[in-house]
């Protein structure tokens, strides 16, 4: 019975760090990412570079745009949690320079 993985909606590296647990002694031997980086990555600790989307996806039979807009759009989300207000007081130069 092939069990589904489950991706996270929010933090890319949640999404792997579950899909590591169903997958991890496979797709150790078959990424060959460094134990350091696997290991990071799962803990949430850092994001998922080009080298890692390259070998995630053929490890696990996606491609590698689909780790690199997971991690830019989590990056994306934080950011804009973390301005906050601040951004919605930024007048756009673009339309001083239209008038």
């Amino acid at each position: 019975m092939t069990k589904k993985l489950a991706l996270s909606r929010r933090d890319p590296a949640r999404g792997v760090s579950e899909a590591a647990q169903s997958v991890r002694r496979r797709a150790r031997q078959e990424a060959g990412c460094p134990a350091h980086a696997r290991e990071r990555i799962a803990e949430e600790r850092i994001g998922i570079s080009a080298d890692s989307a390259l070998r995630l996806s053929k490890a696990l039979g996606t491609t590698p745009p689909f780790w690199l807009n997971l991690q830019n759009n989590y990056d994306l989300h934080v950011a804009e949690r973390a301005v906050g207000k601040k951004l919605a007081r930024i007048k756009p130069v673009v339309a001083e320079l239209m008038s």
